[in-house]
């Protein structure tokens, strides 16, 4: 259920000229299983959480710069940012990004 609301944000550019866009969508979170948690840190990532958005709400966000797709980075939640490690589409309606 996605009763939560937070912003999608993608950077482009590099040194000074970062541009930001930033979008908010309705999303659900769930907490981060045990073996997803070690698996990640194994390989030095630290997931915190997982937030349930509509898979639309990402395409969308999602540009073409220099030939390259960008896609969300960042995500801010309950007022914390922070990076999209790892993507996960669970079913046609529902797409898993795991933040820390």
């Amino acid at each position: 259920m996605r009763n939560d609301v937070c912003t999608l944000i993608v950077r482009v550019g590099s040194g000074s000229q970062i541009n930001e866009t930033s979008k908010e969508v309705f999303c659900g979170k769930t907490s981060c299983s045990r073996s997803e948690f070690y698996q990640a840190y194994g390989v030095g990532l630290q997931p915190k959480l997982n937030i349930d958005i509509d898979p639309e709400d990402y395409e969308s966000m999602s540009i073409v710069s220099g030939g390259k797709m960008i896609t969300p980075q960042r995500i801010t939640f309950n007022g914390a940012t922070y990076n999209i490690l790892r993507t996960y589409q669970k079913d046609e309606s529902t797409l898993s990004l795991t933040v820390g």
